[in-house]
């Protein structure tokens, strides 16, 4: 129980002092290598958290829309341009389908998009696809999507990252007319 408490304490001190209590209480190069791999693990770890705020920084000030989407298509976090774009606030779309925002011509290539992605296949990395407005507006979109996959090939989560086209596809429908 000592040992145990010595260790949690030993953690809990700043890295300076971890180096130099380490070797005395694990003693010798036992010590010495505990204290080096605790370094590199704090250096891994801020590294990370680093890493994690700056891409929270371009997710809520990026001059798209963006959004991480789970396995099943669900949202998981959405920035504040893609909520504008599809009227909706944030709450309103975290948790909820990206189906259920799909315009009805448009679900179909989308859930064979899904399905590609959750199995690793070939899929397009851009496409275009209708959405509907929490107002019953039909907005296009030109999506990137890059999958995020664990070391067992498992999708863990989707970014997309939607800009918003339907200006140029009126004008083009506007032209063809």
């Amino acid at each position: 129980a000592v040992a145990a408490m010595q260790h949690a304490f030993v953690l809990k001190v700043p890295l300076s002092i971890n180096k130099f209590l380490i070797p005395s209480l694990v003693g010798g190069l036992g010590g010495l290598l505990v204290g080096l791999w605790l370094e590199r693990m704090q250096a891994k770890n801020l590294a990370l958290r680093e890493s994690e705020e700056r891409f929270r920084i371009i997710f809520e000030n990026a001059g798209a829309g963006m959004a991480t989407i789970d396995p099943e298509g669900i949202f998981l976090e959405v920035n504040p341009v893609l909520c504008h774009y599809l009227g909706y606030s944030s709450s309103e779309l975290v948790g909820r389908s990206v189906f259920s925002i799909t315009h009805p011509e448009d679900l179909e290539k989308s859930r064979d998009w899904q399905r590609q992605v959750v199995q690793a296949t070939k899929f397009p990395s851009l496409v275009e696809k209708r959405y509907l407005r929490k107002d019953g507006e039909t907005v296009w979109g030109h999506i990137s999507l890059s999958p995020f996959y664990d070391v067992t090939g498992t999708l863990l989560y989707v970014v997309s990252i939607v800009q918003d086209i339907t200006e140029q596809k009126n004008a083009k429908d506007e032209i063809r007319q």
